[in-house]
This record gives structure tokens, C-alpha cells and sequence, in this order.
């Protein structure tokens, strides 16, 4: 985005520029950090997806709700993949 001089210091960046730039460079990382993706969002789902999540961040409940689940998430995955098991 800042390439094309989209990017004031001084304003806010406009929601469809980030989403279009977003929609743009997410696969090409993805593909460059060789990561495997099960589900690609694309249009209207992709659309979908963002409204619900903004919905959620905008109130400090939802926002709890998230950070709750990413936490609870993340020990499970720690639990499973990267903690040693204890010995004997």
C-alpha cells in the first residue's frame, strides 16, 4: 500500500484499501512461509467472516470472549505439541 502512496501518517487507512491490499498479500505470504491453508475465505465469505469478528472486538465482553478462547486454544495446542511429557 505505501508503494503506491496510499499510506498518510496523518489519516486513518480506509477499511477497503486494507481488505483489498489484505486480500492481495495474505496468500503470497502464505505461499512464500511455504504454510499449507485447509480453508481460503474469499469474497462474501470473507466478508462475512470480518463483520463477525468486528462485531465481536467492539464491545469489551466479546473482546474477553476471544482472547478467553485464544488462550484456552493455545494451552490445549501446548498441551498436545509442545510440552514434554513428564518422565517417570
Amino acid at each position: 500500500m505505501n508503494a503506491q502512496a496510499a499510506i498518510d501518517a496523518t489519516q486513518p487507512i480506509s477499511v477497503a484499501a486494507t481488505l483489498t491490499a489484505a486480500r492481495a498479500l495474505v496468500p503470497q505470504l502464505l505461499e512464500e512461509d511455504r504454510i499449507a491453508v485447509n480453508q481460503h475465505l474469499h469474497g462474501t465469505a470473507l466478508d462475512s467472516f470480518l463483520a463477525d469478528l468486528g462485531g465481536r472486538t467492539r464491545s469489551e465482553d466479546g473482546m474477553r470472549e476471544l482472547l478467553q478462547a485464544a488462550a484456552r486454544d493455545s494451552g490445549t495446542y501446548h498441551a498436545a505439541y509442545v510440552q514434554k511429557k513428564a518422565k517417570k
